[in-house]
């Protein structure tokens, strides 16, 4: 029998049940200690389950990494959970299988926004597999840059667990020309809302709908949103999926 270790000694006991239910449903050994399995289960990719994480890789055994869904709850009110292989947010790899997902969210998007100047720099969570972690420096060295290249008013927002009273975003929406992140998810919020959205970390979920640097923000394109969500959308699962077995069998279980 295949066994999967999740690493879940600090996770609520609901979410561990989600995976330890789903797997063995698959017919999967279920071990909740860091040991060696077929396969292991991580929330993110950092500490102790990075550690574990590139000693199962150096075995060629497969790593999913979980985390907060990128788009949740949908237009029918499905949560989601992220799921990939080996990395989050873009630095791994999930199939994609076609359109059908996305379209089942009914997520609507609005028209490219082309009037707004300012530019929106969000912070995010130090936390994350290296590299995909934003370095302490990000906000103030991003800021001075665009500042001198751009001449523009530039808004400086920091993630909502860290300040919880900044202006609501839906009425900065109207002013933006473009959001700046390193890898947060406010890009994946400024794409929805129709706001072009530049990303400088390593990797992001959207990449393709947001643009990977900085270079094009004073001429800005629109790329095609679209295919971005739809690959989006293969990557994050309910949690009726993934108890079922259906997202894990997905990812190759």
């Amino acid at each position: 029998m295949k066994s999967v270790t999740i690493l879940a000694q600090k996770w609520p006991l609901k979410r561990f049940e989600m995976f330890r239910d789903g797997f063995e449903n698959i017919g999967y050994n279920v071990n909740s200690k860091p040991v060696m399995s077929d396969v292991l289960v991580i929330w993110n990719r950092y500490r102790e389950g990075g550690e574990l994480a590139d000693k199962y890789e150096k075995e060629l055994n497969k790593v999913i990494v979980a985390e907060n869904a990128y788009i949740s709850p949908d237009s029918a009110g499905r949560k989601y959970t992220a799921l990939s292989l080996h990395g989050h947010n873009g630095s791994g790899w999930t199939p994609y299988e076609g359109p059908e997902r996305w379209a089942r969210m009914e997520i609507d998007l609005h028209s490219w926004r082309k009037t707004g100047d300012w530019i929106l720099v969000c912070g995010q969570r130090g936390l994350g597999a290296p590299g995909m972690a934003m370095p302490k420096t990000f906000m103030g060295e991003v800021r001075e840059m665009l500042q001198k290249t751009t001449g523009r008013h530039i808004e400086m927002r920091d993630p909502p667990a860290l300040h919880q009273n900044q202006r609501p975003l839906k009425e900065l929406w109207p002013l933006l020309g473009a959001v700046v992140v390193w890898t947060s998810n406010m890009a994946t919020i400024a794409l929805t809302n129709g706001v072009t959205a530049y990303y400088m970390g390593p990797h992001h979920i959207m990449a393709g709908g947001a643009i990977h640097g900085v270079d094009e923000i004073m001429s800005p394109t629109y790329p095609d949103r679209d295919a971005a969500f739809r690959r989006l959308a293969w990557a994050q699962w309910t949690r009726e999926e993934i108890v079922s077995g259906e997202a894990l069998e997905h990812l190759g279980c």
